[in-house]
Order: C-alpha cells, then structure tokens, then sequence
C-alpha cells in the first residue's frame, strides 16, 4: 500500500513489475535441471517445502492477482468519502455508544447493520429539524455552500449511506445477519479534510497566503507606520506591493528600506522580514503536492523516457553510464532552459518600460547588458540594488521576483533529485536486465522454501531491489503480522482478540492529536 499511494509512478512500476515477470517465466520462475548445483541440506530442506498455490494463472497483463490486488486498494483509497475531523469523531462516538448500550454486547468495536440502519433514521429526522431552520439555509444553502462549508449532519448520512452501500456489495447476504466494523470502515473508507473550506488545498493555503502578505504590508507601512522611505509619496501603492515582492523572494535590492530613525519601524521591519520568510516556506511546502513546481515537469518525464528507455528489457545491453550521462544532460538542459526563458522575459520587459516611461538619461543608462545584469540578478535573488529603475517597473517587479524566488525553488529541488534519479537508473537497469540463475532464485526466495518464485515473492523482492522498500520498512508490517495472525500462522476471523478497556477519552485524545490511523490509535486489536 505504501508503495503505490506514495509513488506517482505507481501504476508503471508495478506493470513493469509483472512484464517482467511473465518475461522470466509461466507461471513460477524455476532454475532447469541443468542449472542446478548438487543437493545439499537447505535443498533438501526446499524439496520438502510445500508448493506455492500463488501461480500465475493468466499471462494478461493486468489480471494477475497481484496487480487485481494493487488496483483493489488505490481503488478504495480513491474513492473514500471527505468528512471533517468532528464528523468522523462523532461518528465513531456514536456508534461506540450504540454498541456499549446493546444487551449482552461481548464486542464493542462493531455493531449490527440493523443498529445501522436505526441509527440512519435517526441522523435522517435530525437532517429534517436542521434544514427548516433560517441558519441552515443561510449558511449551507446560500452562501456557505459557495465556499465549500458541509453540515455536519449531511456528512453523518453521507457516512452511513457509504457504510450500507460497502455493507452491500463487501458482505453480499442479509444486513441484519452481518456486523459493521466501524473502526475498519472509518479507516479504509474515510479520509479528513479541514474544517475551514479556505485551508483545504494547498494550492488555496498557498494563494492566500501571499496574497494576504500583498495586503497587510501597505495598510502596515502606508497606513500605520506612514513610512515614506517604503512608500514612496505618489506611488505609495505600487512602491509598497513592490516592496512586498522583493522582501517575499528574498532579492532585497536595497532601493527600497524601513526608515531607520524611527525605533518602530525597524522593529516592525525586522518582524516583517521574518514574516516573509515564514510566508515563502509555507506557500511552497502547501503547494508542493498539488502543483508541478517545474513548468517542464511532464515534457521532461515524457523525454527521460525517451532517452533512458523501458526499463525490464532484458536484451538491452546498453553500458549504464551512457544513460546516466543522459540523465544528467536533460536535468542541466531543464534548468537551463527554465533560467533562460525566465531571464529573457525579465530583458524584454525592461527595454519595454523603459522605452515606453523612461528620460533619454535612463534610456542611456539601461544598455541591454545592463538590462542581463539586471534580470541575471534578479533571478537568482542576488539583488546587488546597484541600479536605479523607473517607477513603473514596480508593477513589473511585483510578479517578477516572486518567478524568481520559484525559478531558485526549481533549480535546487532538480539538483537534489538528480543524485536520487541517478541511483534509481541504476538500480532499475540492473532488475531489468536480470534473467533466470540459481543465483537469481536464491536471492528472491528464503531458505526454507522450494525453487520456484511465485508472483509475490517476485513483486516483494523486486520492491526491495529497486529500492522502494527497505527491511527497516518491513520490520513494523511483520510486526504486525504477527499481532493480528493466529495460531495457524494466517490472518483470519476465526480469532478475535477484544479489549474493553478502551475508554472514549482515549479515543479522542488520539484523534484530537492528528493521529489518522485509527486502527492504531484506537487500542482495539481485532
């Protein structure tokens, strides 16, 4: 699961995974008997070992179990149902309550889909109530609807109406002869969103950020301060925002400072200054997940492609180096590409202002290489401030230093990647390029077991080749393993392990303190 929630090139990966496979063999990987070295203990061990009953029964690409499996659970995660963090908190109270007040309950983490369905009419007549109220049609119909606000109640019924259609389709008999975890369900079929419609996606945390700095510095230093060194008399909008962009990117030119011969104004300049970090960090990192911060991104994945090749071939013999020096080549082009394009655009516009608002002096002044040595200084947020420039360039600067502060941003997160995407070359071209040894089984199967992969076996050890997953990442899924299996050594419903000692505070302290997983936090083990 964390392989393929976390990678964005799940579905690839694990395709390739299973090419690969079908390539090596039909249904098991086996070594020929001429491959094989004379018997010894672990084989006599391995020849005892009980067939595999995983075998590949299909050779369609995508119906094997494994990749069913994986489609099985990006599925379910895709279509979990958005609620609040009060709403699943009640939610779960709820139907803890309605399990502890049955008669004779021996388990209180589940309850039955009758009680369900009670408690569905119960939401539904509440849900009624609400809606003839004033407040209700003001704030979820008219107007708070429009910035994404949910009734609560809604959500509850939104909850139940997954729980019975899950109940449905998953238990597949009658409802009132089946129970309804609801702690499993809360967690595999749910998932959080904030409160506030406002801080639910980082693109929006991140726009309103910066444009809530853009509007806080003239009221600050034109309205409150009244500092005429920021803001400049006539232009003291243009002068402020434009003092915004290049505190906000870090360029700081130096044309533009805090009065400093009053105390408070330095002081306030030197909390603004620190403001403007804390906004830049927090803009980027909640925009981060949700925006391709390199413009280039998916041309560049569709070229890596290109010049690297499938990976899993086996017949390709191509010496690595050569496509990592690829590699390297199109991560150098990219960057210089975005640095060029940026910096061209900062030329153009400053010939432009000036030839359009500047004095014969200015024009003079602003040769084209002055105009390079501008932008060059510009985007990389050095910012000597050893130019003088025309007024109506702050508007210009306000949307040009913020671009390169981001360019900064680009540049050094491809540079970090690159030693990562170096390593991953490698590693990936030495998977595809394996091909069925003793060796090759060995390495992929434990020792006390026959000499035949199965297509999980292949898929776990070829995770943990490609460097996907580690042991250290095992470590706690055995652990687990180990608590919910039986005697028998499986996972199964034939034991249930009940605690009742779980009180409700400890419930909500756990989710109260942003901990989501709630089989975890929940202290039930079933």
């Amino acid at each position: 699961e964390k392989c393929y929630t976390n990678s964005a090139d799940a579905e690839v990966t694990e395709i390739r995974h299973n090419v690969k496979f079908r390539t090596l063999g039909h249904s098991h990987i086996a070594v020929s008997d001429e491959d094989q070295q004379p018997k010894s203990n672990r084989h006599q061990m391995r020849k005892r070992a009980v067939v595999s009953n995983h075998r590949l029964v299909r050779q369609i690409r995508g119906e094997s179990e494994v990749e069913q499996m994986a489609r099985r659970i990006e599925l379910r995660y895709k279509n979990r149902i958005v609620v609040s963090l009060n709403v699943k908190i009640a939610f779960i109270r709820d139907c803890r309550k309605i399990a502890i007040d049955k008669p004779n309950h021996s388990v209180i983490s589940r309850i039955g889909y009758e009680d369900l369905l009670e408690y569905k009419d119960s939401i539904l007549e509440k849900l009624d109530r609400e809606k003839r109220a004033f407040t209700y049609q003001l704030m979820y119909n008219r107007i708070g609807f429009r910035f994404g606000f949910r009734s609560h109640t809604a959500q509850l019924l939104q909850i139940i109406d997954k729980a019975l259609s899950i109940g449905i389709i998953e238990q597949d008999a009658i409802l009132e002869q089946q129970h309804f975890y609801y702690m499993d369900f809360c967690e595999y079929h749910t998932t959080v969103e904030k409160e506030w419609a406002l801080f639910r996606g980082g693109a929006t945390i991140a726009f309103y950020s910066i444009i809530m700095f853009y509007v806080l510095t003239p009221l600050l230093f034109c309205v409150i301060l009244e500092d005429t060194d920021v803001c400049v008399p006539g232009e003291e909008l243009a002068s402020s925002l434009y003092f915004a962009s290049i505190t906000l990117s870090t360029t700081g030119y130096g044309d533009l400072t805090v009065d400093k011969s009053k105390t408070l104004n330095v002081f306030f300049g030197t909390i603004y200054m620190i403001v403007a970090n804390i906004t830049l960090i927090v803009a980027f990192s909640a925009a981060a997940d949700q925006i391709a911060l390199d413009p280039f991104s998916k041309v560049n994945k569709r070229i890596k492609a290109r010049l690297i090749g499938e990976i899993g071939d086996v017949n390709d013999y191509e010496p690595v180096y050569k496509k990592i020096k690829r590699l390297k080549r199109l991560s150098y082009a990219r960057i210089a590409a975005s640095f060029v394009i940026l910096n061209a655009i900062g030329v153009i516009a400053s010939r432009i202002f000036l030839n359009a608002h500047g004095d014969e002096t200015e024009i003079a002044e602003w040769t084209w290489m002055i105009s390079i040595y501008w932008a060059v200084q510009t985007t990389t947020t050095i910012g000597y401030g050893d130019l003088d420039q025309i007024l109506t360039m702050y508007f210009f600067q306000i949307f040009y230093a913020i671009l390169a502060a981001y360019l900064v941003g680009v540049t050094l997160s491809g540079l970090v990647t690159l030693k990562a995407d170096v390593d991953d070359l490698r590693r990936q071209t030495s998977w595809g390029r394996r091909t069925v040894t003793k060796h090759f089984i060995d390495e992929m199967q434990p020792d006390n077991h026959n000499e035949k992969i199965d297509q999980y076996e292949f898929v776990l050890a070829s995770l943990l080749h490609l460097g996907k997953i580690t042991s250290e990442d095992l470590q706690p899924i055995m652990d687990k393993f180990r608590t919910l299996c039986n005697d028998t050594g499986f996972i199964s419903l034939e034991k249930e392990n009940i605690d009742h000692d779980v009180t409700e505070e400890q419930v909500l302290e756990a989710l109260k303190a942003g901990k989501e997983d709630l089989g975890a936090t929940y202290l039930f083990k079933i």
